[in-house]
């Protein structure tokens, strides 16, 4: 995979390089790249949140600021998206949530379906062993842990930074 990198982000473009990737000039990327590294944003005059994904649904650059992530944060993220999509369990009638997940690269599966590798749950109806379930409530621990989103207390813009918060 092709990681264009802004300069000044040597040890950065070093450990990229060692991971195995392609990684090029931010000014001289040209096509094929899938993820840039940007450094020293303004995030209030150019509107670059820690990550940010450009172009139309489905052919999306992701850009990485930097400036707001550490080293390992980084590489998490490039690990991510330089890789299979993550898994989400959906319960029914959550249409407008599984386009958008599904836009951004997620396997999206129905909720109680046997899907291996789900870490996040976004339900909507809060019946039974659900009802005193927070708006983020989290099940199991270490490689085990599950993220459960309730949807009827969350935005769709908080679910969404929510998934791609625990998704990680």
């Amino acid at each position: 995979m092709k990681i264009a990198i802004q300069t000044g982000l040597k040890s950065l473009e070093e450990l990229l390089k060692i991971k195995g990737y392609d990684v090029v000039p931010f000014r001289e990327s040209g096509l094929g790249v899938k993820i840039s590294i940007v450094t020293d944003i303004d995030e209030a005059y150019e509107e670059i949140d820690p990550v940010t994904f450009y172009g139309p649904e489905g052919d999306e650059v992701v850009i990485l600021n930097a400036t707001q992530l550490s080293e390992e944060d980084v590489l998490r993220y490039v690990e991510k998206y330089a890789t299979k999509p993550q898994t989400v369990a959906l319960q029914n009638g959550l249409e407008d949530i599984k386009e958008k997940l599904a836009a951004k690269g997620y396997d999206v599966v129905a909720y109680g379906d046997d899907a291996k590798d789900v870490r996040v749950t976004v339900i909507n109806s809060v019946i039974g062993a659900y009802e005193e379930l927070d708006p983020v409530s989290f099940f199991g621990e270490g490689d085990n842990e599950m993220v459960v989103l309730d949807a009827s207390k969350l935005t769709e813009e908080q679910i969404m930074m929510y998934v791609e918060k625990y998704t990680v």
